[in-house]
């Protein structure tokens, strides 16, 4: 559910950049209808800039999104798909999308509220900032979600401060920023919590499953494993003065959200003492913990 918030809040900026882009009175400040002055050369600079990332950063959010919902959900397998060549991918992406947002501005007649080419190179721009965040968060495993999520959040926040910049609103400018900077803020913890950097998230090297480095020789399993049955498992529950319980990501694939809080208050009637122990990231899975 949060993973769809953050989605479609993007492409909300996206739609309010193309938007823009086509409002016949997008060069003017416009207040309650009437033209107030005409926009300077750099004011319309900036503001097409905004109006960029908003389209970009937005369309990248919705895609990548709708991705790691799916995954969440299992109607994609959680194992991570990288492309080959994916530095190379990012950086054709990177160059294109500057290059056709330039294209929509110059040459020719082509400028604001331009309904041919114009807005062909925006809705290309659109398209490759979609497939860029599809591919992005393809290659993220199932168990990263809870870190991809939050840098998704992230990510719409800063696509609302854009839309704010470009529409001249500052609640949209402010709240923007407090959504992004916290969710950034949220990243690096769990980043941290989990022994990677945030760069891997930035450059699209995040959830390949594989290490910079020389690779390390495994560590041989040591001692003995216990099989343990559904039963033996309800024997040693009830048997048991205190059970911590550490909600993760399997739980939340299982969906067991509601028959552990059914089983927690079945245990604790029996007076036993049941705790929950949170993990930095595996507890922060928005939404499995809702349940609790």
């Amino acid at each position: 559910m949060v993973g769809a918030y953050n989605g479609f809040g993007g492409l909300a900026a996206a739609l309010e950049g193309i938007g823009l882009y086509l409002d016949p009175e997008a060069t003017n400040f416009v207040r309650a209808g009437e033209i107030i002055m005409p926009q300077t050369s750099s004011m319309l600079w900036v503001q097409a800039i905004a109006m960029i990332l908003s389209i970009v950063i937005g369309c990248m959010t919705f895609t990548g999104s709708i991705v790691a919902v799916l995954k969440l959900h299992g109607t994609i397998a959680s194992k991570p798909r990288v492309i080959p060549h994916r530095s190379i991918f990012t950086l054709v992406m990177v160059v294109g999308i500057i290059v056709l947002s330039i294209f929509a501005f110059q040459g020719g007649d082509r400028t604001w509220n331009q309904r041919q080419e114009g807005l062909a190179f925006i809705v290309l721009v659109a398209v490759l900032s979609s497939v860029w965040g599809f591919v992005a968060v393809m290659a993220i495993g199932g168990g990263d979600m809870p870190v991809s999520i939050s840098f998704l959040n992230s990510l719409s926040g800063f696509s609302t401060s854009c839309a704010g910049f470009m529409l001249v609103n500052k609640a949209l400018v402010v709240a923007g920023a407090f959504v992004g900077c916290s969710g950034i803020i949220l990243t690096l913890v769990m980043c941290r919590a989990m022994n990677r950097s945030i760069s891997n998230v930035l450059i699209g090297g995040f959830g390949d499953g594989a290490t910079k480095g020389p690779k390390k020789e495994k560590k041989k399993a040591e001692g003995s494993v216990k099989e343990v049955t559904s039963e033996d498992v309800a024997d040693i529950l009830t048997d048991a003065k205190s059970v911590i319980i550490v909600p993760g990501y399997g739980m939340a694939v299982a969906k067991a959200q509601h028959a552990i809080a059914s089983m927690t208050t079945t245990l604790r009637a029996r007076g036993i003492n049941v705790r929950f122990a949170i993990h930095p990231v595996a507890g922060r899975l928005p939404g499995h913990m809702n349940g609790m």
